[in-house]
């Protein structure tokens, strides 16, 4: 087996990474709304976010216990409140290749 040489970025490559950059900018959720929009526990928004419950506490504790939810996990919250959203709507191939496990996501192509 042949090792391949890494594709070089053009255009394509660019804008869609200056697409992805400003969505995720804009694509968060607060814990909050979060809370609001769907019957969760603090558990199972932790087990999205990959946080611990504690920090989940935080997030909707008062005074000094309170920190702010960092950007990463209000995007984990906008991901996957899009996909509760719109999962069934997206095409299947693309659905097959984003739920596999990343060892066989390799080389394969979202597109329909």
């Amino acid at each position: 087996m042949t090792a391949r040489q890494p594709r070089a970025l053009g255009a394509r490559e660019n804008e869609i990474l200056a697409a992805y950059l400003r969505c995720q900018q804009t694509l968060v959720l607060s814990p909050q709304d979060f809370y609001r929009k769907w019957l969760v526990s603090q558990e199972m928004m932790a087990r999205i976010c990959l946080c611990s419950r504690v920090t989940v506490e935080r997030w909707f504790a008062t005074g000094k216990n309170f920190r702010p939810p960092e950007l990463l996990y209000q995007q984990r919250l906008a991901q996957i409140d899009f996909l509760w959203e719109h999962f069934e709507s997206l095409p299947k191939r693309w659905r097959r290749v984003y739920c596999q496990p990343p060892s066989r996501r390799q080389n394969q192509d979202p597109s329909p």
